[in-house]
Formats: structure tokens, sequence, C-alpha cells
């Protein structure tokens, strides 16, 4: 199975603020439970490669394309990529961290799905599972070294204009949004993050 998605990333250190899941909670009633788990990279030097197992699953993540820097609203300048997804139904075993480039992330995940019409203006309607030509946003708690934190939203398809609709649809995602102080430490998607977060680590400090 392959998914292809356009997405717009960003990665914080620290802890997930409260305000921030706060804000999360107001979107409308929460459709599952956080999504717990621990997921284990392939760490990889290429920002355009990730590999993970997940929940017993193979997914490989391939950046097909970088489409674009935007000055985006509270989040400042942003990478707006598309890429591509195959999963591996076949179990497969957790492999030992540490050895042959495995790295170990723990997660706590809040997700969101939307049905989108492209009108004047947005008209988002909540559903419960993703699907082609939804929108998802999402916000996640990390560990890796250190505590971090992620907000994404994404287009669940392609084919669509960046100016004319991706970037109105992450506004209107993000329309109430809490200012913060801080500003994203990275735009990216997780093979970028993880680089940084692994070779760099003594450098970032809240």
């Amino acid at each position: 199975m392959d998914i292809q998605t356009i997405e717009a990333r960003w990665f914080y250190i620290g802890i997930l603020p409260d305000e921030i899941l706060k804000w999360f909670n107001t979107l409308g009633e929460p459709l599952a439970a956080p999504d717990s788990r621990a997921d284990f990279y392939l760490q990889s030097n290429s920002p355009e490669i990730g590999l993970k197992i997940r929940q017993g699953n193979l997914e490989v993540k391939h950046r097909q394309q970088q489409l674009g820097t935007f000055d985006l609203d509270k989040f400042g300048s942003t990478q707006v990529e598309q890429w591509t997804k195959w999963i591996c139904n076949d179990p497969a075993r957790p492999p030992e961290v540490g050895k042959q480039g495995w790295i170990q992330v723990d997660k706590v995940r809040y997700q969101r799905f939307y049905q989108v019409k492209f009108e004047e203006p947005i008209e988002l309607t909540s559903i419960t599972t993703p699907q082609k030509n939804a929108a998802a946003i999402e916000i996640t708690q990390l560990h890796l070294r250190q505590p971090w934190w992620t907000i994404a939203c994404e287009y669940l398809g392609d084919n669509i204009s960046i100016d004319r609709q991706f970037l109105p649809l992450v506004r209107s995602l993000l329309y109430s949004y809490p200012c913060l102080t801080s500003t994203p430490m990275i735009s990216s998607g997780y093979p970028q993050w993880l680089t940084i977060a692994t070779k760099n680590f003594s450098n970032f400090t809240e």
C-alpha cells in the first residue's frame, strides 16, 4: 500500500505545552485515544528517505520533492514537501536499539482528519479515519535523548495548488493556534529531524 501526502511539519525542543494540547482539544470531540507507542527508525544521513518499524509493520517514506519554502504566519519559514509512504503489513520484530543504526523514538500522538472542500472559505468536515483527498493535523510528544514535540498539517493526496489550496488549507487548520514566543527549531520531515537530533544533540538546549 502506498500513500501520497503533501506536508508542512515543525519540531520544537521540550515538553508539549499544555496550552497547545488544550487548543487541539478545542478542534472537536476526540475521535480516538492518543496513540502511545515506540517507533524504531533506521538512522540515515539522507533527508529524503525514512525507514521505520511501527507496531510490527515496516514503513518506508520517500520525499518526492521539496515544493518550496514559505513564510507561514506564526511558524515563520516553512518547508512544504511531497512524500510517498509504503507500508508492508508483514510482521517485523522490533530491532535491537543501537545495533546497525536503529534508533527508538517514543511517541504520544494526537490526530484529527477532515474532508476538504476547496471553496471560499475552505470547508472542513471531521471524519474518523484517514482517506484520500482529506486533510490531517497532528501534534506528537517525542522523546529521543530529550523531549521534543512536533506539529504537522497534511493533505492526503497530490495534484493540488500549493499557493491556492494547500497553504490556505494549513491556515484554516491552524487559524486559532495560540501564539507562542518560541519558534520552531526545525521545519522538515522526520528524516532530517532525526539527523539533527542525533548528530547535534549537544548543541540544542532549552
